[in-house]
C-alpha cells in the first residue's frame, strides 16, 4: 500500500468539527461537494404539486359560492405557482459523506465554493 493512501476507517480517531457539527473520522469512507436535496424545498414541491390539487377537488366538491371560487382556485392554481418556483429555488449545493451504510448529507450551502471547501478540509483531516 502507497504512503499516500488514505488510512483504513477502522484505523482513523478522532473527529472533525463541521459548522458545529462533529463527524467521526472512523466512521467516513468518503466526502464530496455535489447538489444534494433539502428537505425544505421537496415537501414544498410535494405540497404544490400533489397535495394542493388534490385538496382542490375537495374544496370545489364541498364548498359553494365566493369561498369555493377563492379557495378551490387558489388551491388549483398551486401547481403552476410551484412550477414558476423552481426557477428560482436551484437545488443546495451539499457536503456529502460516505459511511459504511449510507451516504449523508452533513452540510447545506448556496455556494458551490463553501462546499468544495468544506470537503477538502475533511479529506485532509480523513488523511
Amino acid at each position: 500500500m502507497s504512503h499516500d493512501a488514505p488510512a483504513a476507517p477502522a484505523t482513523r480517531t478522532g473527529s472533525i468539527n463541521v459548522k458545529g457539527h462533529q463527524l467521526a473520522l472512523a466512521q467516513v469512507l468518503g466526502v464530496e461537494a455535489k447538489l444534494a436535496e433539502s428537505w425544505t424545498r421537496n415537501a414544498f414541491f410535494l405540497v404544490t404539486g400533489l397535495a394542493c390539487p388534490i385538496l382542490s377537488m375537495i374544496l370545489f366538491t364541498v364548498l359553494d359560492g365566493p369561498v369555493m371560487w377563492a379557495a378551490g382556485l387558489a388551491t388549483a392554481a398551486a401547481p403552476f405557482i410551484g412550477l414558476l418556483a423552481t426557477l428560482a429555488w436551484k437545488r443546495p449545493w451539499g457536503v456529502v459523506v460516505e459511511e459504511q451504510t449510507r451516504y449523508r448529507t452533513i452540510y447545506l450551502t448556496g455556494s458551490q465554493a463553501e462546499a468544495e471547501q468544506i470537503a477538502g478540509e475533511i479529506r485532509t483531516a480523513l488523511g
